[in-house]
């Protein structure tokens, strides 16, 4: 069946007999004529005339094609008669309900007739898909109105289990879509709907089996509920408030804000089934609020033993606990926690009780053990998390401490007493089990230290590890030592050193076994610790002795680790409990160093090096000790000393304490040389030297402080492996290295600086700009280099070691390098010693590490040194220059004003007498100096020494310095000038930097010529502009400076030609055009030369354009130049220009259609080009066809856009272009809003129907609902253009009221149209409202297409009879005339319609009909926006204003129009206050358009009303920025100052409009 061939109104006329005989043929004609607007003629007829057949068929025992046919006219058109067809039938009529209930009869029907049975289902099938079919297609009415029947969702969900697997789907997916996810959707209704009772219904689909397209439904189901439940302020899942509960409102006691969902979680099968154990964790997380009720039903009743449910009940309590604390921790607005008890809860629930853990615990099951510590932990973790967060809060610190003690001891009551922690730990032997309790005890150390501390723990409990060489791969035996160290760190009491089970050897050997960077650091960090409190080692070495001691073992044989370390170990002991044995040898070694080194302090000597070195003979004399762990020890203790000389103990006092070793004790030879090569490599480092002869490295630390420079490379580092935990150690060691080399005079220490940086960048150390990272820190230290800083011999050093500083940025506030460089600057300005001076160079170099704060504290002594010492600066300004530089470029950055007049004058002096950095600085700084120089006369010393000046001899810093005088100082200009006239030939050797200077001189000349000889200068320019005219067109940078010099000399015709000439396509500077203007307008150019140098630049363009795929910056300005320059010579045009030459020019430039500059200089073409001049018709069509157009696109600006239609209309009114391709394609590129470029077209072609009778609307071919949301698509010929129903909503809110005709008159002239152009950012202009004439002509166009009653229904609905109404406000009377035409033709069109609302929408026009009886008669804004809204109401029953709008009207015979309309009954509602106000406030907005409107505001008192409601407590968020829109809309009508007399509202509006203070001055002032 073929639409052609259908009869419509022969299938009219047959309607009663075949929906009773044959209702399936009904439903293929509506099938068969889908998009022919003609079958809403057909639908009418069912639901006017046939619909007690429509009954009858529902009620026969087939009503499957019935239903199938309601569905299919719902759906018809993309729904355009969904609203007929719903509101056709009563939904809540029994014979519905009967459908939906038909699924409770299979089970009570015969097991056999499996007919009945598909029969059954299949007619509820039918119904719900046509339910679906209004959820998707009908309006938020009919939602709402089938989401609030009872009668329909009960039986709904009570037989859903039995439903189709497809139908469940699709009816998943709408409730899903249109339902839950629409926010157009309250809540309430939400939650009303989908009840827990609702939900766990549907929730029984869990146990379904069937499959979907190979998808299971019950992951269908699933799905559902996660995209339904879990996805907070979507759904049914409130906003995330974290633990706290709901606030009390009205009275009521406290409750949490998702109470559906609580509900329904009971409900679920958490222990059952994977899925729904799944949704449960995520809603959950989701909604925190929840969480305790839900672990408090959910608590274990059976005995926790090996079972299936203690494992399902633990696992989820896990999971649960795993989750982290919820966010926002706080209130937020009260900033509070939650409630002590709900944290417990979430912490660690009661229904985890104690006795049920001790049971778990003690029990015999490792497995359940080994879960009830999992569980504890994750709690234990939770508790971690929000404690931290509490201290990281804002609350005081009391408050902080007793919340933080009440959550701990309320855990702790919960929790079992640590013993039992402590005898599980030491009885088990599960690796597993073990890790677990050491974290817990490590929780327990943590958080509840009194109660763990008072067991007095044994220490060796926790040392009984094994220590095998795979043990610490195994990552849980790793985590256990690692919280054991922990826990070594929280024991009082460690007998860290003790003899016969030492802690300290026992983690010494785990960290050299280990290779876990974890592990490492959290042994060296305790070991750390209990080194620094303990006095065996200098507390000022330089690096953690820690490292020392690892390092000097990292490369001693593994087999006699334990030998060295017990060594070590009894010395330590040794050195803390006794006297030292030979206290008198040290004594007498201190004395001599004493002498030796001059000092009278004690000397750097570690007590443990000093018990070593008295230890060494005794060790060696024992029997019981190989020779190999005896030289071990001794190769330890060489690397040893040689590490703790490094980091800053006194080489020359161990070198004396091992002198008085007794060598006889050794027991032989094969000990007495290793000792020997210890005494060597000290005795080297004592005396400042490399030792002569290394009989082996065996170390890394040797080897870089002890191999020769040709030995020393990456190469040979990475032999020996590098441990980055040493690498402080090891850049200690590189710095000695380096101290001693340039202690014997070697320079060559670049390399070893080179060093230390690559090994930092080794160690891809990211903390290197923070000032906690180590290696940082011994830089600025200046570990080993201080001696050398600042020092006259090692100059080529410090230069180095400042570089290395700056490129690492190595140096911190108050570090040593900084210190040292300000004592040496303070010492030298207090000194005046002249042999300092060379070395403030190399100070300077170091100033770029300084702060700020160090800056400004120099700049004082600086500042009183520069103002007496004057003639010292320029002196020595070579040595200073750096200096000061430094100080200039720190100036110039932070607007610091650190130096006096006086010392500014000694500045400015000493930059411009001689070519230094301060020159350059100066000049940087100048402008910033600016504003705190108060007295000019700083720059007299400054201005004597440039009247001397020989500018041949100048140096380039020196001319732009003098360039910032100039436009600095009034007085540098005469002096300048002079110095220019008398030395011209310097202008020849250094024209572009003189010129600068000339260029800045002559810009300040017009206001100061009275003060110079005129003629020698206007001479002066004319000369320097002659000579150098063809260097500066060779130079394009040099253009600008031409100007100013230009316009002070005599111009010639040969410059013109010569400017000209030197255009070419790859050279177009925007210089050379304004070069071009300026002799114009100096001289008399022939008309043959302009005419022939613009057909010459229109050669070029077109060659530049066409090959220029885009137009760049620099061809922008050239454009714009040159249509200045056409401006210019329009007169010479319109009769000299070439045909041709123009074509081939617009053809090119029209490709570039999104270029502003060009879009410009085609108008000013248009403008100044005839009709037989260009083909305008072909070139019109070209734009009009461009892909590119910017009226196609919303891509441009408005700008661009409203230039665009001046070309459009330009184009076809000289050319006469008024045909109907022409229009089709404008009417393609229109798009009708209330925009200069809109509004242009919009006349146009409006213009085009007074020609030839063409017809616009001719040339739509009617309308259709698109498939996009809330857009309607207006076919043209092409089928194209949008209609959209949310633009005319704005329309109707926003109206033009003032809108005014643009005539076409104003394309006569190109300065009105450029007038015109110029309002594009006007205010008056919105793209997000319709043009007045568009929106009456295309609701016009929409009426004429189609009269049936669904299109009549959109038309009011959809605000576009809206606009219409809203035209009735427009001031000009012809746009009334044919809106008030329209209305009066619609009403009889209205009478013949059969539709529900149509006497209420009569009602309403009659009204506006009446009060408007011509168009001389304007209806305000405010009460045509009313009426416009009222029509809107009026379609929809279910609005909260229906029944009051209807009141309004039916209870007058006149409405007032010179009145706010229900101004009373909405300020002052029965019900729904808050949409009432919001209503009224919303109108009021809307109907403030013009002076007008104001005056009924005032008259009514608004203005005191809205004051009164902004501060009232009633009122949301939302009324409060409405109100605040209303004022300042007030104010952009020039009201403000009339509101002022309103006391009450005046603090309102100075909160809401920050300048309105200024605006009540000036009324009182002239009010005065």
């Amino acid at each position: 069946m073929e639409s052609g061939s259908i009869d419509l109104d022969k299938e009219i006329d047959e309607l009663s007999r075949v929906l009773l005989e044959h209702p399936a043929h009904v439903e293929k004609v509506l099938k068969t004529v889908e998009f022919d607007k003609s079958a809403l003629r057909y639908i009418d007829a069912i639901l006017d005339h046939h619909l007690k057949q429509i009954y009858r068929n529902l009620t026969s025992n087939s009503p499957l094609h019935t239903l199938s046919l309601l569905q299919k006219m719902a759906s018809w058109n993309n729904g355009l008669a969904c609203v007929r067809v719903f509101q056709a039938i009563d939904w809540n009529s029994k014979i519905f309900i009967k459908m939906l209930q038909l699924p409770n009869q299979i089970q009570n029907s015969r097991k056999g007739n499996k007919r009945l049975k598909i029969t059954i289902s299949k007619k509820r099938s039918s119904l719900l898909l046509l339910f679906i079919t209004f959820l998707r297609l009908g309006t938020p009415e009919i939602r709402l109105e089938i989401l609030n029947s009872r009668k329909l969702t009960t039986p709904l969900f009570k037989g859903i289990y039995n439903d189709e697997p497809s139908v469940l789907k699709e009816l998943l997916q709408c409730w899903l879509t249109y339902v839950l996810l629409d926010h157009d959707v309250s809540r309430a209704t939400k939650l009303s709907y989908f009840n827990e009772w609702s939900l766990s219904c549907l929730a029984s689909l869990y146990s379904r089996d069937d499959e979907i397209d190979g998808i299971s439904l019950c992951n269908l189901v699933h799905k559902f509920f996660v995209d339904a439940c879990t996805v907070p302020g979507e759904g049914l899942c409130f906003v995330s408030n974290g633990w706290h509960l709901q606030k009390k409102v009205d009275g009521q006691s406290k409750t949490i804000f998702n109470r559906v969902l609580q509900s329904f979680v009971f409900s679920l099968h958490v222990h059952t089934s994977t899925l729904q154990r799944e949704l449960v964790l995520k809603i959950l997380k989701a909604c925190p609020d929840i969480t305790a009720s839900f672990i408090e039903r959910n608590s274990l009743t059976s005995e926790p033993v090996l079972s299936y449910q203690w494992i399902s009940f633990v696992s989820l309590l896990q999971a649960i606990l795993g989750m982290g604390i919820p966010f926002p921790f706080y209130d937020a607005e009260t900033r509070t926690v939650p409630p002590t008890n709900i944290i417990i809860e979430n912490i660690l629930p009661s229904s985890f009780s104690k006795p049920v853990v001790l049971k778990a615990l003690n029990g015999n099951d490792k497995f359940v053990c080994f879960l009830t510590v999992n569980t504890l932990l994750a709690s234990f973790k939770r508790l971690e998390s929000v404690l931290d967060e509490i201290k990281r809060s804002e609350l005081s610190e009391d408050n902080k401490v007793e919340l933080v003690s009440k959550i701990s001891d309320a855990i702790l009551l919960r929790l079992p007493d640590s013993q039992t922690f402590v005898q599980l730990y030491s009885s088990t032997e599960s690796d597993l089990l073990k890790e677990g309790l050491s974290r817990i005890l490590l929780y327990f150390f943590t958080y509840f230290p009194e109660n763990i501390l008072k067991l007095k723990i044994d220490t060796s409990i926790f040392l009984r590890l094994d220590l095998s060489p795979g043990m610490l791969d195994r990552p849980f035996s790793r985590l256990h030592v690692e919280n054991i160290i922990q826990i070594l760190r929280y024991l009082p009491e460690v007998k860290w050193f003790d003899v016969v089970r030492s802690p300290f050897v026992f983690l010494c050997l785990m960290y050299l076994q280990t290779s876990h960077s974890k592990l490492r650091d959290a042994i060296i960090s305790t070991l750390n610790d209990v080194f620094s409190q303990t006095i065996i080692f200098c507390p000022s070495l330089a690096v953690p002795p820690i490292l020392t001691i690892l390092a000097s073992l990292q490369h001693t044989s593994p087999t006699q680790h334990k030998a060295v370390l017990e060594f070590l170990n009894s010395c330590i002991n040794r050195c803390i409990s006794r006297v030292f044995a030979y206290l008198d040898v040290c004594v007498d070694c201190f004395k001599k160093h004493s002498v030796n080194s001059q000092k009278k302090t004690a000397p750097e000597v570690s007590p443990i090096s000093v018990t070593l070195i008295e230890q060494i003979p005794f060790f060696l004399q024992k029997r019981d000790i190989s020779d190999d762990s005896k030289d071990a020890v001794l190769s330890w203790l060489s690397d040893l000393f040689s590490n703790l000389v490094c980091t800053g103990e006194d080489a020359n006092c161990l070198f004396h304490l091992l002198e008085n070793v007794n060598v006889t004790a050794f027991d032989s030879d094969y000990t007495l040389k290793p000792f020997n090569q210890l005494m060597s490599f000290i005795e080297s480092l004592a005396v400042q030297k490399l030792p002569d002869y290394v009989n082996q490295i065996g170390s890394l630390s040797q080897y870089l402080l002890y191999s020769t420079n040709d030995e020393l490379s990456n190469s040979g580092i990475q032999k020996f492996g590098m441990n980055l935990d040493f690498l402080p150690l090891y850049v200690v060691i590189i710095t000695k290295r380096i101290a001693i080399m340039l202690q014997s005079g070697d320079m060559r220490v670049k390399k070893f600086l080179e060093l230390i940086r690559e090994l930092v960048e080794f160690s891809k150390e990211e903390t290197m700009a923070t000032s906690q990272s180590p290696i940082r820190t011994l830089l600025s230290a200046c570990i080993n280099l201080r001696p050398f800083l600042l020092q006259e011999q090692y100059i080529s050093f410090n230069m180095d070691f400042a570089e290395f500083l700056i490129d690492t940025n190595a140096s911190i506030k108050g570090s040593v390098v900084n210190t040292c460089v300000l004592d040496f600057l303070y010492k030298s300005f207090s000194d005046k010693v002249q042999e300092n001076y060379n070395l403030i160079r190399i100070a300077a170099k170091f100033m770029l590490l300084w702060t700020q704060e160090e800056f400004i504290g120099f700049s004082k002594a600086l500042d009183s040194f520069l103002s007496e010492n004057d003639d010292l600066i320029y002196k020595n300004l070579d040595y200073v220059a750096p200096l000061l530089f430094e100080c200039m470029q720190f100036t110039s950055t932070t607007n610091a004003n650190m130096f006096s007049n006086n010392s500014i004058s000694v500045l400015l002096k000493a930059a411009i007498l001689k070519p230094t950095k301060l020159t350059h600085g100066m000049f940087d700084a100048l402008n910033t100096m600016k504003p705190i120089i108060s007295d000019f006369t700083v720059f007299e010393p400054a201005l004597h020494t440039v009247e001397n000046f020989d500018l041949t001899d100048c140096a380039d810093e020196q001319i732009l310095l003098l360039s910032s005088f100039v436009n600095f100082v009034p007085l540098f200009r005469k002096v300048i000038w002079n110095l220019l006239l008398n030395n011209k030939e310097a202008l020849i050797q250094k024209y572009e930097l003189l010129a600068i200077l000339c260029c800045d001189l002559a810009k300040q000349y017009v206001a100061e010529q009275s003060q110079y000889d005129l003629e020698r200068i206007r001479s002066f320019c004319s000369e320097v502009v002659e000579n150098n005219l063809d260097l500066v067109l060779q130079k394009s940078h040099l253009i600008e400076l031409l100007f100013p010099l230009m316009k002070l000399s005599d111009p010639k015709i040969q410059y013109y030609v010569k400017v000209s000439n030197a255009l070419s396509e790859k050279y177009l500077p925007q210089g050379v055009l304004e070069l071009l203007v300026l002799l114009q307008k100096r001289i008399d150019i022939p008309s043959s030369l302009r005419v022939q140098t613009i057909m010459r630049i229109f050669a070029i363009l077109t060659r530049v354009l066409s090959d220029s795929p885009q137009i760049g910056l620099s061809l922008e300005k050239f454009l714009t130049n040159f249509e200045a320059l056409i401006k210019m010579n329009v007169d010479i045009l319109r009769d000299e220009i070439d045909k041709s030459t123009l074509n081939s020019f617009l053809e090119s430039a029209i490709v570039h259609v999104t270029s502003f500059s060009n879009l410009r200089l085609c108008l000013t073409l248009a403008f100044t080009m005839t009709a037989e001049q260009c083909d305008s018709s072909r070139f019109l069509q070209m734009i009009l066809a461009h892909e590119k157009n910017p009226l196609a696109g919303e891509d441009s600006s408005d700008e661009i856009k409203a230039t665009m239609s001046a070309i459009i209309c330009k184009l076809t009114i000289i050319g006469k272009n008024y045909t109907l391709s022409v229009l089709d394609q404008i009417l393609k590129l229109f798009k009708g809003r209330y925009t200069l470029h809109d509004s242009l077209l919009c006349e146009l072609l409006a213009y085009f129907e007074t020609l030839d009778d063409i017809s616009v609307a001719s040339r739509y071919k009617g309308w259709v609902i698109t498939d996009e949301y809330d857009m309607m698509l207006l076919a043209r010929k092409d089928g194209s253009g949008v209609l959209e129903p949310k633009i005319a909503a704005n329309t109707v809110n926003q109206y033009p009221s003032e809108w005014e005709k643009i005539d076409l008159k104003v394309f006569d002239d190109l300065e009105t149209t450029e007038g015109l152009l110029s309002s594009y950012c006007s205010n008056e202009w919105n793209r997000e409202v319709y043009h007045p004439l568009y929106a009456l002509g295309i609701t016009a166009s929409l009426l004429h297409s189609n009269q049936q009653v669904s299109n009549i229904q959109v038309i009011v609905q959809q605000n576009f009879l809206g606009m219409i109404v809203m035209g009735l406000s427009l001031f000009k009377e012809e746009a009334r005339f044919a809106c008030l035409n329209f209305l009066r033709n619609f009403i009889p069109i209205l009478d013949e319609q059969k539709f529900r609302e149509k006497h209420l929408i009569k009602l309403v026009l009659a009204s506006i009909i009446v009060n408007v009886p011509s168009s001389e008669n304007r209806l305000s804004t405010l009460m045509a926006n009313f009426y416009a809204f009222s029509l809107t109401v009026m379609m929809k029953p279910t609005h909260p204003l229906f029944v009051g709008i209807n009141r309004y009207y039916l209870q007058r015979q006149h409405v007032d129009v010179t009145d706010i309309p229900m101004y009373y009954e909405l300020l002052y509602p029965s019900t729904d206050y808050t949409k009432s106000v919001y209503w009224l406030l919303t109108l009021l907005h809307a109907g403030l358009q013009t002076n007008q409107d104001l005056k009924i505001y005032l008259r009514r008192h608004v203005f005191e009303m809205i004051c009164t409601l902004y501060n009232s407590c009633v009122v949301n968020s939302e009324i409060r920025t409405l109100i605040e829109k209303i004022l300042l809309k007030v104010v952009a009508l020039g009201g403000g100052p009339m509101l002022v007399k309103y006391n009450a509202i005046y603090p309102m509006l100075q909160m809401v409009i920050p300048s309105f203070q200024e605006t009540k001055e000036n009324t009182v002032v002239s009010t005065t």
